[in-house]
C-alpha cells in the first residue's frame, strides 16, 4: 500500500460521518464526528486516512507529482492499493468477494460495470452517490444539471447513482478514450511492407504474415499477430467499426435506434475475430495474461499489432524511439465500405465509487469533486507548478507554462492518475 495526502476544499461545516454505509443511499452506524469543509480548502480540518484502489501506472501513485500536490492542498491520507491495470477488474472482484474493501475505488471503468453497479448497490455495499452529490459536489452537480442526460447515464434502475463519471468535451472527436494499436515498425521494414492495411482482409493476410514469416528474426516461430494488455478491449474499440459499429452499446443508424451486440454487424465482427483466434493470430492469452506478461512479450519483440496509449509505454523504448512505430488506422469490411473510427461515449461510467467501508463519504466525495474543475482537471492532466512546468513571459507578454525535455518525461510517467476524471 502507498500513502499519500490528498486535500480540497474550504468553508467550514461540521458533519456526521457515517462509519458503515447502509442501502440504497442511507449510511448507518454513526462513529465519528469529522469537519468537513462545504467548500474552499483544504477539505477536513484535520487529517484523515483512506483506503483507495485504483488500476497502477507508470509510477507508484505515492511518487505521482500530482497526487503530492493534492496531498498538500486536501487532508485526505489515502493507503493506495493499485494492482496492475491488467488485473485490476480480477482483484476488484476478489475484494467484493472477500469483504476486504477500500473506501473508495477510482478509475476501475469497464471493472465496475453497471451491472455490478447495481448488484452492489442494491446490497448496500457501494453506496449511493446523488444526496452526496446534491450536497458536497457542486462542481459535478452543475453539469449533470446543465447535461441531464449524463445523469441518466449514470443512474442506475433502482434510481441511484452508484459512481461518479469520466466526461469528455463536447466538441471531442478523438476515440482516444482508450488507447491506440500500434504496429511493429521493425516488422514491417524486415517484411518490406510500405503500405499498411486498409480493409479486414489486408489486415489478416498482415496478420498472417506476423506469425509465419518470422520477423523478429529469432528463428522461432513465436511471433503473437496481435494482442492488447486491456482483455481485448483496445482490439475491440477498434475492430468494431470496421463492421459499422462505433461501440458495443446503444447507438443510431439511420435514424434507427439498435443494440449493436445483437446486430448482424457484430456477428460478422464475431466471425472475423474467431478466425484470428482459431488461427493463432489473436493473442490466445489476450484474456487472462497479467500485465508483466503483456509487456514482457511487447518488449522482447513478439508483438506485431499492439495496444498501448503510447507505443513506448509497450515495447519499452524511449519515446523519440518509438515514433516510427505507425498507429493503426480504421479498416473497411464486406459490410463497411468507408473507414469509420471508434464513438466516443463522452460519459464512461465506473470512475469513483464509495463503499460502506468508507469512513467519511463526505471527504471522498468533496475530493472527487475537485476534480471536476478546471484547476482540478490542470493539476492531474499537467502537474503541479514548479514539478514539470513553470511560468514565462514570452515575447508578447503573455503568461505561457514553458516544459523542460527532462520534465517532459516524467511528466509521461507521472499519468497514473491523470486519466480517469473529467
Amino acid at each position: 500500500m502507498k500513502k499519500c495526502y490528498l486535500v480540497i476544499a474550504s468553508l467550514v461545516l461540521t458533519t456526521t460521518l457515517l462509519g458503515a454505509c447502509g442501502n440504497k443511499g442511507n449510511t448507518a452506524g454513526k462513529e465519528e464526528t469529522i469537519a468537513v469543509e462545504k467548500t474552499g480548502m483544504p477539505i477536513v480540518k484535520e487529517k484523515i486516512n483512506m483506503t483507495m484502489m485504483a488500476p497502477g501506472g507508470e509510477a507508484e501513485w505515492d511518487e505521482l507529482a500530482s497526487a503530492k500536490a493534492l496531498a498538500e492542498l486536501t487532508g485526505i491520507n489515502f493507503d493506495y492499493i493499485t494492482p496492475p491495470s491488467t488485473d485490476f477488474e480480477a482483484k476488484l472482484n476478489l475484494a467484493f468477494a472477500s469483504g476486504e474493501l477500500p473506501d473508495v475505488i477510482f478509475g476501475a471503468g469497464s471493472g465496475l460495470s453497471n451491472a455490478k453497479q447495481s448488484d452492489y448497490g442494491s446490497q448496500g455495499i457501494l453506496i449511493a452517490l446523488e444526496d452526496l452529490i446534491d450536497d458536497y459536489a457542486p462542481n459535478l452537480k452543475k453539469i449533470l444539471d446543465e447535461n441531464p442526460e449524463f445523469k441518466k447515464s449514470i443512474t442506475a434502475p433502482d434510481g441511484h447513482i452508484y459512481s461518479l463519471p469520466r466526461l469528455y468535451p463536447e466538441d471531442t472527436s478523438s476515440p482516444l478514450y482508450i488507447s491506440p494499436l500500434w504496429y511493429n515498425d521493425e516488422w514491417l521494414e524486415k517484411l518490406g511492407v510500405t503500405e499498411l492495411p486498409k480493409n479486414t482482409d489486408e489486415l489478416y493476410k498482415l496478420l498472417k504474415r506476423f506469425k509465419e514469416e518470422d520477423p523478429n528474426g529469432n528463428g522461432k516461430q513465436d511471433e503473437i499477430p496481435l494482442s492488447d494488455g486491456n482483455k481485448l478491449a483496445i482490439i475491440r474499440t477498434w475492430l468494431l467499426p470496421a463492421f459499422g459499429m462505433k461501440s458495443l452499446g446503444i447507438e443510431e443508424v439511420n435514424g434507427k435506434v439498435r443494440y449493436a451486440a445483437a446486430s448482424a454487424n457484430y456477428k460478422e465482427y464475431l466471425t472475423y475475430m474467431n478466425k484470428l483466434y482459431s488461427e493463432g493470430l489473436l493473442d490466445p492469452e489476450v484474456f487472462s495474461q497479467s500485465e508483466e506478461k503483456y509487456q514482457g512479450n511487447t518488449q522482447t519483440d513478439k508483438v506485431g499489432l499492439f495496444g498501448a496509449y503510447a507505443s513506448y509505454m509497450a515495447t519499452g523504448k524511449m519515446p523519440e524511439e518509438s515514433l516510427s512505430d505507425p498507429m493503426f488506422s480504421p479498416v473497411t469490411s464486406s459490410i463497411q465500405n468507408t473507414p469509420l473510427a471508434p464513438g466516443h461515449p463522452r460519459v464512461t461510467t465506473g470512475t469513483f465509487a464509495i463503499t460502506n467501508k468508507c469512513k467519511s463519504p463526505e471527504a471522498a466525495m468533496r475530493w472527487a469533486d475537485y476534480l471536476y474543475t478546471e484547476e482540478g482537471q490542470d493539476l492531474m492532466t499537467k502537474g503541479p507548478e514548479g514539478a514539470f512546468w513553470k511560468y514565462e513571459t514570452n515575447d508578447s507578454g503573455e503568461k505561457v507554462r514553458v516544459y523542460t525535455g527532462e520534465n517532459k518525461q516524467k511528466m509521461e510517467e507521472d499519468r497514473g492518475m491523470q486519466w480517469i476524471m473529467a
